[in-house]
């Protein structure tokens, strides 16, 4: 953000005005004031986390990779043959990347539910989540998700892969026949 020549001038003139009345009211008191600018230039050292994903159990090659803070991956499932039934289960490859070419990012993990619905499909999915050998959720409800779950830091240009199963236990009832819900998940990052 850089301060336009206008607002430094108006700035500036009533600083003077301040630091005048400062000096007649306070006398010896005051010893001087320091005025600085700070401009942020986000062209010189970029930081964007980028995110990708797949129904697969792999990232491919040629993953196209998008904007992804604050957008995250969007998942749609329906219960039948083109989404869950019960006892089934889909497997997807989520990838976050850090596209800064000099700032590492702290990286955390959110699945949330976009849409709100009466019987909603999302609560009875459980969600495992596993990133470079670790567990980071295990068959947690979708009702049950709270908060976010830290990944760790990328380095600069670095990536993550994520593989992110949602399992619709046997047990359900059937009033989610028909069911459908989207499931997001959204990668938030933090310059260190």
């Amino acid at each position: 953000m850089t301060i336009t020549t206008g607002i430094r001038g108006r700035l500036a003139a009533a600083s003077g005005v301040l630091v005048t009345l400062g000096w007649g009211v306070a006398g010896a008191a005051m010893v001087g004031v320091i005025v600085g600018n700070a401009d942020f230039h986000p062209a010189s050292v970029p930081f964007d986390i980028r995110v990708t994903g797949a129904e697969a159990d792999r990232l491919s090659a040629d993953a196209v990779w998008a904007q992804g803070n604050p957008v995250g991956v969007d998942v749609e499932v329906a219960d039948g043959d083109a989404g869950l039934a019960p006892g089934s289960r889909r497997t997807y490859a989520i990838g976050v990347q850090n596209a800064s070419s000099e700032a590492s990012a702290a990286i955390t993990m959110t699945i949330v539910d976009p849409d709100s619905a009466d019987i909603d499909l999302f609560d009875a999915i459980e969600f495992t989540v596993e990133c470079d050998g670790r567990t980071l959720l295990d068959g947690v409800a979708g009702s049950d998700l709270a908060g976010s779950v830290p990944l760790g830091v990328l380095a600069a240009s670095e990536h993550a892969e994520l593989t992110v199963t949602l399992a619709l236990p046997q047990s359900v009832d059937n009033r989610y026949n028909g069911a459908y819900t989207r499931v997001s998940i959204e990668m938030r990052g933090e310059n260190r």
